[in-house]
């Protein structure tokens, strides 16, 4: 499953639209993040914090804040 969230690589960056996903072939286990222009899916390492939209998986949000992404509130 994949749900729409807005994404930040680093403290003080900007946000940018993105997906959070659990897709198991792609996630290794955990949630993981994909980014418009980078090819990778992106980890727990990769993203400073990640936000919610009214359109995004609470389920998947709180996955992705249980494995260690910092989630602020939109």
């Amino acid at each position: 499953m994949r749900t729409p969230i807005e994404a930040q690589r680093r403290y003080g960056g900007p946000w940018k639209p993105a997906e959070l996903s659990d897709e198991a072939e792609l996630a290794d286990g955990g949630p993981v993040v994909f980014m418009a222009g980078i090819d990778e899916p992106l980890g727990v390492a990769d993203v400073f914090a990640i936000k919610a939209d009214a359109d995004s998986d609470a389920e998947l949000i709180e996955s992705a804040r249980a494995a260690g992404f910092t989630v602020v509130d939109a």
